[in-house]
């Protein structure tokens, strides 16, 4: 069984290299990493993080990263002294900053995923043609995608693209190119 198998996929593999050969190049890119690598990109996650909003529940979030830290060691180091009211009491605490915490941490999520909504929109049909054109004028025969997964069930995805060698990846002359258009 296992020798059908293999030869079945060594089959599929030099089906596979000779149509790559008539039709041309094998190229990978990571299409979104290339439009968050632009400049608009870049700048409209820079404007994000400068917004009051974002600063002020940042701020929020990284004093209730502290004061749970703090409460935990302080529970810790009193651990033995305190009451089980005490302990409760402080636990409850802890529990109401970590509800804080998650709530400062969706907001700025969502906000977040709103501004890439926002890139991605604009930059799509953009990067779009701007693929299409690199595709045609470097004869790529085979384009993957190399932010694509592979489902395993049970276990963790795996990538696709196993490897590639730097001078197969589109991605950075993608962004250059979309840079260039402005």
């Amino acid at each position: 069984m296992s020798v059908i198998k293999n030869l079945s996929i060594a089959l599929v593999a030099l089906t596979l290299s000779a149509v790559v050969s008539a039709q041309g190049k094998v190229a990978v890119v990571d299409f979104q990493a290339a439009l968050l690598e632009t400049d608009v990109a870049q700048q409209r996650l820079l404007a994000l993080e400068a917004e009051s909003d974002y600063q002020a529940t940042l701020a929020q979030a990284e004093q209730l990263v502290a004061d749970i830290r703090s409460l935990q060691e302080e529970g810790q180091a009193n651990a033995v002294a305190w009451s089980q009211e005490q302990l409760a009491a402080q636990q409850a605490l802890i529990q109401n900053k970590n509800v804080d915490l998650q709530a400062a941490n969706t907001k700025l999520r969502d906000a977040q995923n709103r501004v890439l909504q926002g890139i991605f929109a604009e930059l799509q049909p953009r990067g779009m043609a701007a693929l299409n054109e690199i595709i045609n004028s470097e004869g790529i025969g085979l384009l993957l995608d190399k932010g694509a997964m592979i489902p395993t069930g049970r276990q963790q995805a795996r990538p696709v693209v196993l490897h590639v060698d730097t001078s197969f990846d589109l991605t950075p002359r993608l962004t250059e190119r979309l840079n260039q258009e402005g």
